[in-house]
């Protein structure tokens, strides 16, 4: 799988070395007009190589910065067309344009921007709200559930400010914390991985903390994706943190609540959900969590009320998440709403983002969920 994925990032970088060459070409032609013709090839070769050469890692950060360089780059060669050829009069005004165009400037000055923006976002987690109203015979206080997913921990949030946010959360007075997925990942060191569940499991609410496998959580089993703790160690840590894991479990919660947990859609033991909850009292309000945003319409058939997700990071990087709605790779991407008539859903954009130290999509967020 490394193989092919260096492969991939090796096919990429072909044309952005290629499209680079032409952007430095353009740029050495404003600043220095006489320069030869070979050292102008040479040069813009050169660097154009070295510019692709980066990007060979399509994991890496270089690789983005690049493609949106790219991208904005393109924006303006658009913004030129339009524009077209000023003349007489207008020629002194349009010297500047020309000058911050030809040279990459805007591209570049335009990335940056883009990037400081996208690593503010995704250090800078904030709780998002949302009220579910259901018709069940649920108690009158009704349920506050804190979902918390993909924190993928070691790439933004230090120890620091998980403590912090974890007393925030408990200030809100949850009835059940819910981890759906990927708080960990193969990057996350043994240290951070006991650290990070001991901070969610002692979050104190009234059921309790409850926690579904990512596709990211347990360590990964081909070459380049190794974890440093094995999947018992995980196990343990989850289990000693006072966390209740659930691998296609149905448990009650209260007299008028199923919470399903639901193994992730990459594990091969995962269950039909609709055969899980065939017996189940539907008259009861159940709560589905599922990792990937997916198999929507069996957890709708298997009469799920609301069923909570992540795995999206809704796109993390724009545009990712315009491109994952566009070619419907997840059943939702982002937010809440109504699947169909019966079941809601709320997939959230996760507490923090994958191997990227930026999030240019949604927020980084902990949701508050009030069921009433």
């Amino acid at each position: 799988m490394w193989g092919v994925l260096r492969a991939v990032g090796v096919f990429v970088s072909i044309p952005i070395a290629l499209y680079f060459f032409f952007f430095i070409k353009r740029a050495l032609r404003l600043f220095f007009p006489n320069l030869k013709k070979q050292f102008l090839y040479g040069i813009s070769a050169a660097l154009g190589i070295c510019i692709g050469l980066t990007s060979t890692d399509i994991f890496g950060f270089p690789a983005v910065f690049v493609l949106h360089v790219m991208f904005f780059s393109l924006i303006c060669r658009f913004v030129n067309l339009i524009l077209g050829k000023i003349k007489d009069g207008k020629a002194e005004k349009a010297k500047l344009w020309q000058i911050l165009y030809k040279s990459g400037a805007l591209a570049l000055a335009f990335t940056l921007a883009f990037s400081l923006y996208g690593y503010i976002n995704l250090h800078n987690v904030v709780a998002t709200e949302y009220k579910i109203a259901t018709e069940k015979d649920i108690r009158a206080e009704g349920y506050r559930v804190i979902l918390i997913a993909d924190v993928h921990y070691g790439v933004s949030v230090d120890d620091e400010t998980l403590a912090r946010i974890c007393d925030e959360i408990e200030a809100s007075s949850p009835d059940m914390v819910v981890l759906c997925g990927d708080i960990v990942d193969n990057n996350t060191t043994t240290e951070q991985m006991k650290y990070v569940f001991s901070q969610f499991g002692a979050i104190k609410s009234e059921f309790g903390t409850f926690y579904v496998h990512g596709n990211h959580d347990k360590p990964f089993g081909f070459a380049g994706f190794e974890s440093e703790f094995s999947e018992d160690q995980l196990t343990t840590t989850i289990k000693n943190s006072n966390i209740s894991i659930l691998t296609d479990d149905v448990i009650e919660i209260g007299d008028d609540m199923l919470l399903v947990g639901r193994n992730d859609a990459s594990m091969k033991s995962r269950a039909d959900i609709t055969k899980l909850l065939e017996n189940a009292d539907d008259s009861k309000f159940i709560l589905t969590l599922d990792h990937q945003p997916r198999d929507y319409d069996n957890i709708a058939a298997s009469k799920t009320d609301l069923v909570l997700s992540g795995h999206t990071h809704a796109g993390q990087i724009w545009p990712v998440g315009f491109i994952q709605e566009l070619f419907n790779m997840n059943d939702e991407v982002y937010g809440h709403g109504f699947y169909d008539e019966d079941t809601q859903f709320v997939v959230t954009a996760g507490f923090a983002g994958w191997k990227y130290p930026v999030k240019t999509e949604e927020k980084a967020e902990y949701v508050v969920i009030d069921i009433n």
